[in-house]
């Protein structure tokens, strides 16, 4: 993992429990999911300069290719406001072959950074409206044939969004979660959505799981600069959460 990825995980940690710390006895409300699971799958296409590529990794596929995973989630409320951080590194190193035979290994790295804001609507305890911005680096990497490795694509983009969720009580313990956003700004359309079941052990300590899908239509470039990224992650999420 290199010290850019470190050093961003550790920023959004200690941004999150800065402001805990900060705002403490002053009725906010924290949550904290850590080293979540995202086995998350891609399916689409990618274009690199005249070269147009299909891309299908199942999650099933993406959990035996996994190279490395550093995932959090962390929010903080109080009253009808509260605000989000997101943070995904996700490397994956798939092996194929080309048509002719020659083996190929790729490593596809993907960041995915959320800030956004919480509003949740007056007089609707169960509706929130969520806002904020997205910013997400893709890095392809391939050794072709005992060649050395080479960069084939390394791209960064910021989009907004907007959206919402909603929280629904499932027995004395269990909540619900739906959130949907769309977004656009460097990508032409990207969209997210998210299915959760959170169960409370404690009064602070829980256990979610669900499934999350996220839909970039990206492009840049011209000729041999030509990228574009039309591509779907999906998969099962599960991890801890805690409550203070």
């Amino acid at each position: 993992m290199s010290k850019k990825i470190l050093a961003t995980g550790f920023a959004l940690l200690l941004i999150a429990f800065g402001s805990a710390s900060a705002k403490a006895g002053e009725d906010w409300e924290y949550t904290l999911s850590p080293l979540y699971l995202w086995a998350v799958g891609l399916e689409g296409e990618s274009q690199i300069g005249p070269v147009t590529a299909p891309i299908d990794i199942s999650f099933d596929d993406a959990l035996d290719n996994l190279d490395a995973v550093f995932t959090f989630h962390f929010e903080a409320k109080k009253g009808q406001w509260g605000y989000l951080l997101d943070f995904s590194h996700i490397a994956l190193d798939p092996e194929s072959s080309l048509p002719n035979g020659i083996p190929m290994k790729t490593e596809v790295t993907n960041n995915i950074v959320e800030a956004g804001g919480i509003y949740q609507i007056e007089n609707n305890n169960n509706l929130e409206v969520l806002f904020g911005i997205r910013y997400s680096e893709f890095e392809l990497e391939a050794e072709i044939g005992g060649m050395p490795k080479a960069t084939i694509a390394d791209e960064s983009w910021t989009d907004g969004f907007v959206g919402l969720r909603g929280n629904y009580p499932v027995g004395e313990n269990g909540t619900f979660s739906v959130r949907g956003d769309i977004g656009a700004g460097d990508s032409d359309l990207v969209w997210n959505a998210v299915l959760l079941y959170d169960h409370r052990f404690r009064d602070n300590f829980s256990m979610l799981g669900g499934y999350r899908w996220l839909d970039y239509d990206y492009e840049t470039g011209n000729g041999p600069d030509r990228f574009t990224y039309d591509i779907t992650y999906e998969g099962p999420v599960l991890g801890l959460t805690f409550h203070w």
